[in-house]
């Protein structure tokens, strides 16, 4: 005659707690990137504004200290 099993017992619940947010860097606000404006020409013509990569954070967003 053949023993009996019992049911394995149910996998937990996975963890619904989120993991720490890092530090947002102070000079883009987590963004990655800044706002820079460029010059063209003469002073009072029309600047150029673009944005570029936050060289404080590598991009990242995240306080790297």
């Amino acid at each position: 005659m053949a023993t009996r099993r019992t049911p394995a017992p149910p996998a937990p619940a996975p963890s619904l707690e989120q993991p720490p947010v890092p530090n947002p860097c102070e000079d883009c606000n987590g963004d990655g990137q800044v706002l820079t404006a460029q010059v063209v020409g003469r002073l009072r013509r029309r600047t150029i504004e673009a944005f570029a990569l936050c060289l404080t954070c590598s991009g990242t967003g995240t306080n790297l200290d």
